[in-house]
Order: C-alpha cells, then sequence, then structure tokens
C-alpha cells in the first residue's frame, strides 16, 4: 500500500504528467477515487479528484488519441506535491519552485539511469548479464531496485 501524500482539503501542484499541459497546475483535492489503474503507472494507484484553482484546465487523453479538458477531474496522489497551508503567497511561489527543481532533479536521475542502459557500463565479462537496475545502482549509492523499477515504469521506459 503506497503512502499518500495528499488528503481532502490539501492544495497541490501536479507534476510528472504524462500530457505536459497538466505540469504545473494548483489543484485542490475535493474528493476520493480510489485504486485504478492509470497510464504510465504500473499496477494500480491511488487518484483523487480534484479541481483547478485558476482558469487553467486539465489535459485528458481518450484511448483513439484525442484531447479533452475538464476544470474538474482525476489525478493520482502520486503525480501531486502537496503545498503547505503554512505558507505564505510570498513563500509559497518559493516553495512551488524549489518543489519544481527537485522534481526536475529526480526526472534527469531517472533519464541518467535510462542512458546508463545505452552506454559502455557493462561488463567486460562476456558471460556476465547485463543489468541496466545494478548500474543505476552502482552508480547512485541509495537507490533500491524497487525504487528503479517504480521510476522506470511511472515514465514509461
Amino acid at each position: 500500500m503506497e503512502t499518500l501524500r495528499c488528503r481532502i482539503g490539501d492544495l497541490a501542484v501536479v507534476v510528472g504528467c504524462h500530457l505536459p499541459e497538466n505540469t504545473g497546475n494548483i489543484v485542490k483535492i475535493i474528493g476520493v477515487e480510489g485504486y485504478q489503474g492509470w497510464y504510465g503507472i504500473t499496477g494500480h494507484t491511488f487518484v483523487w479528484t480534484v479541481e483547478v484553482t485558476k482558469d487553467r484546465p486539465l489535459v485528458y487523453e481518450n484511448a483513439d488519441g484525442g484531447l479533452y479538458t475538464l476544470m474538474e477531474g482525476p489525478v493520482p496522489d502520486q503525480l501531486l506535491i502537496p503545498i503547505s497551508s503554512d505558507l505564505d503567497s510570498n513563500d509559497l511561489a518559493e516553495y512551488i519552485v524549489l518543489e519544481a527543481i527537485k522534481e526536475c532533479e529526480r526526472l534527469e536521475e531517472l533519464e541518467r539511469c535510462k542512458e546508463l542502459e545505452s552506454t559502455s557500463l557493462m561488463s567486460s565479462d562476456p558471460h556476465e548479464s547485463y543489468s541496466p537496475i545494478d548500474n543505476c545502482i552502482k552508480k547512485y549509492p541509495g537507490l533500491t531496485e524497487e525504487k528503479v523499477i517504480a521510476w522506470a515504469e511511472a515514465f514509461g521506459f
């Protein structure tokens, strides 16, 4: 069971979306959709009902690839960073920027892991199998196999 970042009533920033139009959107958590499948996320994930706080709708993709927009709709908890209610308006912008920087760093690290797959980090022993996950873990101490797999699956690698 995943640990949820948000709860009903929270404000949150949408991050790491398949559709970049949604990234950075500030939403309010208004309800529960529950656990369900979501594109780019392996298995079931917890999904909230959110409403946008500005006049910037959420963008969704149909199964046939067509796009549509909603002012209220589902978003997985994994794609939300809660905004602390203790922040004043001056701190809010800084908080969002810092969280966006953290998200970019996380995505860059994931990209580096993906690049490892196509680099010369393969073993010099032709009988030893190549594992991009093991290479990520070797290159970035502190990563776990579970974390690398979850990131890779979440971003479609």
